[in-house]
């Protein structure tokens, strides 16, 4: 039987979330193809896991368990959006739930009180952003760079997510504060999970301004 609470059982999964995590993101910035890049993207989501359902059985927190299992769901849900707007040719108009999902993430965005929350929010106006690319024909020679940037900052954003609950067993923001104004000096591993978030959204944004900035050519 294995002793979730012991110390070389805590440090063991953490050295091999560390693993996953760097072996992912190697793979994640030099592939090219689609298959590719999903694959290294699960191999982080496998790291953050990791960390999330470690910390959690350390802490016998189940909030812990409740984001690991919405992080796969939205994973899976995301992936399978993006696939089915690389692949069409056209889009001539949206569904309806297209847009009630740019809502619901703005919505979602507006009113987060945990890390869970925003990068939730983040991910669905990242599907938003790929059926917007996905409309425009001047924009489809740049799809699979939105796309690789986009399974680069959901990365940053969960593996600095689960870094950050595994330190601080936080991952609300109000917890977080009050856990980091607690830290004299700060703990460098939660720098490194908050610069990790900071740049999983610093890249959504960059996305944003990618396609808001793109002109049509006219001939």
């Amino acid at each position: 039987m294995l002793d979730y609470t012991s110390v070389i059982y805590f440090s063991t999964t953490v050295w091999i979330s560390f693993a996953l995590a760097a072996f992912g993101a190697f793979g994640l910035f030099f592939s090219r193809k689609v298959p590719y890049l999903i694959y290294f993207t699960a191999l982080i989501l496998s790291a953050s896991l990791f960390n999330l359902l470690n910390a959690a059985y350390y802490l016998n927190d189940i909030r812990g368990e409740m984001a690991a299992l919405f992080l796969i769901i939205g994973f899976g849900m995301e992936i399978g959006a993006e696939l089915y707007l690389l692949k069409k040719k056209k889009i001539q108009t949206f569904s309806p739930l297209f847009y009630a999902l740019a809502f619901m993430s703005f919505f979602l965005l507006a009113t987060a009180r945990d890390l869970l929350s925003i990068v939730i929010g983040l991910e669905g106006f990242q599907v938003c952003l790929y059926g917007f690319a996905a409309k425009r024909d001047y924009l489809k020679p740049i799809r699979l760079t939105l796309l690789k940037e986009g399974l680069v900052s959901y990365g940053a954003l969960v593996y600095g997510l689960s870094v950050l609950y595994l330190t601080r067993g936080q991952i609300t923001l109000l917890g977080l504060r009050q856990s980091l104004h607690s830290l004299n000096p700060i703990d460098p591993f939660v720098l490194i999970g908050i610069g990790l978030v900071a740049l999983g959204i610093l890249i959504k944004i960059n996305g944003f301004i990618l396609i808001s900035g793109k002109k049509r050519v006219h001939v």
